[in-house]
């Protein structure tokens, strides 16, 4: 905390004086006082004898230097006296010179509004949101419930494997009221399901490949969502060429075929319009790329492993559900 007001405003100011009509090359009375308690002799004599300059001026001509800067910091442990203390310097600089009343009437205004700021909204508090998180969640769930989680310490048999947003707003096991077991839970920008492929998309390959043939899943689902970031982004990203981003718009290129179908359709829609479709389209591209994963195929001939597609509008407060039927035809001849 600053000791004074005078000494939150000296430094910037007493480098920022502009020459005054008299030719004097010492600084004024009412300025000298104003920084007194920072060491800066006040003293109205004239002394003739040369001295070293106070280490708050610069070692050149005060006279010369730039238009006034004020800048002083507000800090969070400020308290009301030092802003007061520096409200009250700033008044008794304005009364004596005028030319900086803009300046400083505007800097007054900003450090209100900071001071506003820090009464009024305490800074985020990462560490004690977790712990009063979990400390509800213990409380509330685990504690209530040891038969589920004794059972879940043994393994986990998820019904579900379900796709979703990375989006805050999305979370599928809250959208869904599913319990810790019920669902295998992969999530990332705009719900992709890249196609098979062990070498661009192994983290999508191994956890597909994983629920099905190791968890043994019953279904399949992925779930597009409303104002969807990566959607539009999808949507409004060139098609080719150079990107501006490192992953996603070659990650959400991977919907290309929704974006051009959409194109197709609804060229004349307003983009919002197209956004809206292709979050559903896109679901439905990405429920066929599920088919380039043998295990998944399989099982869908089989009918074994059904696979359906979602949108969740948190907007409405709407959620859609469709499923994917896949046969082969009996061969026939010419």
């Amino acid at each position: 905390m600053y000791a004074t007001a005078a000494a939150l405003i000296a430094p910037s100011l007493t480098t920022s004086l502009r020459k005054p009509s008299s030719s004097s090359s010492t600084v004024s009375a009412p300025f000298a006082r104003l920084i007194s308690n920072n060491s800066l002799a006040s003293s109205s004599s004239s002394s003739s004898s040369a001295a070293p300059p106070p280490s708050l001026i610069r070692n050149q001509p005060v006279f010369d230097a730039p238009t006034p800067i004020i800048t002083p910091t507000v800090r969070g442990d400020m308290g009301s006296e030092s802003y007061d203390e520096a409200i009250a310097a700033l008044k008794k600089l304005l009364s004596e010179r005028e030319d900086l009343a803009p300046v400083a009437a505007a800097k007054i205004d900003e450090i209100t509004a900071q001071l506003q700021t820090l009464d009024t909204k305490p800074a985020f508090d990462a560490v004690k949101r977790i712990k009063t998180g979990f400390a509800k969640f213990k409380t509330e769930k685990y504690l209530t419930n040891p038969a589920l989680y004794d059972e879940l310490s043994k393994g986990q048999s998820p019904k579900f494997m379900v796709f979703a947003c990375s989006d805050s707003r999305v979370c599928p096991s809250h959208v869904l009221d599913f319990q810790p077991g019920e669902a295998f839970v992969v999530r990332n920008v705009a719900n992709i399901v890249p196609p098979f492929d062990k070498l661009k998309y192994a983290g999508v390959g191994s956890a597909v490949e994983y629920a099905v043939l190791h968890l043994k899943v019953e279904q399949i689902v992925v779930i597009g969502h409303s104002k969807c970031g990566g959607i539009k982004g999808l949507m409004t990203f060139p098609d080719e060429g150079p990107t501006s981003t490192d992953f996603i718009e070659d990650w959400v290129r991977v919907g290309l075929p929704a974006k051009s179908k959409v194109k197709a359709e609804h060229g004349s829609a307003s983009i919002d319009d197209q956004c809206v479709s292709c979050e559903k389209e896109a679901v439905n591209v990405f429920l066929a790329n599920l088919l380039t994963y043998p295990f998944v195929r399989n099982g869908l001939i089989h009918k074994t492993l059904p696979i359906k597609g979602a949108h969740y509008d948190f907007v409405n407060g709407t959620f859609e559900l469709w499923g994917l039927d896949f046969c082969l035809s009996p061969p026939t001849s010419a």
